[in-house]
């Protein structure tokens, strides 16, 4: 779980508070999919491995007394969710088929995305650099792997949401913000002073790869609450308080697609660039501060 849904709040968490939870720590560097024999400047990546040793464990103690499951993750947890859905939904339908699954990636979309402003290469060529150098071909979408083989297209397209998200199977529900904070910085790049221009061309590049992406997928099986507000995840008051998008907030959005993950819609907040002051945000997301 991330912190999405492990909130204990009844206001801000209705249907969750008082669920039980398990906490995966990420430690891995590749959000659980690499599977290395070998080590990397004296590192270890295994993260797929851990993450089957943990379901082993939990599926020889606490599984078979359950019968709902949100797998939810937060950042590079969020990220998680989208490359592992469908295998938990799998290992968990061999303990219970009749298991009720939903995936709440928060704040996980990283985007594909060539800016050569944070490093020597841009944040799309080192994640397929890490996807490459620490296996991770066997610990991501596998139908998303396979359609990449046979269109002689880059496997490591697979480690990013918008390229996976087509071929989830288990209904997912999105939390994503237009203006991640992290995103903003880390994969576009902020000038000083804030050049809101280059800031909501990137936040426009994100919502056309979401838009994409949920439109392409090929079973029907995707909902989401896309706000505008600048932040990275989501807080207490970002999920039962504020902004409130066509009558809802985050988590009454993602309450109505559990009860009927059928439905499959998409909250999407009205079109509005940064500094965003009529987006109804929590105090100081409207933007970055101006320097």
């Amino acid at each position: 779980m991330g912190c999405a849904g492990c909130s204990e709040d009844p206001v801000a968490n209705p249907l969750m508070h008082d669920w039980n939870k398990v906490l995966i720590l990420y430690c891995d560097g590749t959000s659980f999919s690499s599977s290395n024999d070998d080590r990397i400047d004296g590192l270890h990546f295994n993260g797929l491995d851990i993450l089957n040793a943990v379901q082993d464990d939990l599926s020889n103690k606490i599984f078979t007394d359950l019968s709902e499951v949100v797998i939810g993750g937060s950042s590079a947890g969020g990220l998680a969710v989208y490359l592992h859905l469908d295998w938990w939904a799998e290992k968990l339908a061999s303990v219970n088929p009749a298991m009720k699954v939903v995936g709440l990636p928060d704040g996980g979309f990283f985007l594909d995305y060539t800016v050569a402003a944070t490093s020597n290469y841009s944040y799309d060529a080192d994640l397929r650099q890490g996807f490459n150098d620490f296996n991770c071909k066997s610990g991501v979408n596998q139908l998303c792997v396979a359609s990449k083989i046979a269109n002689n297209q880059p496997v490591s397209d697979c480690y990013f949401a918008e390229h996976t998200l087509p071929f989830i199977t288990t209904p997912i529900f999105i939390f994503q913000t237009v203006f991640d904070s992290w995103q903003l910085q880390w994969e576009n790049g902020m000038a000083d002073p804030i050049d809101y221009n280059a800031l909501n061309a990137y936040g426009a590049s994100l919502e056309k790869s979401m838009q994409t992406a949920i439109e392409s997928n090929q079973n029907n099986v995707v909902g989401g609450f896309i706000d505008r507000c600048f932040h990275h995840c989501t807080t207490d008051e970002l999920l039962g308080t504020t902004p409130v998008i066509l009558g809802r907030t985050m988590a009454q959005g993602f309450a109505s697609f559990w009860l009927d993950p059928l439905q499959t819609m998409v909250i999407w907040q009205h079109d509005a660039p940064l500094p965003c002051e009529d987006c109804d945000c929590p105090a100081g997301m409207d933007g970055p501060a101006k320097r």
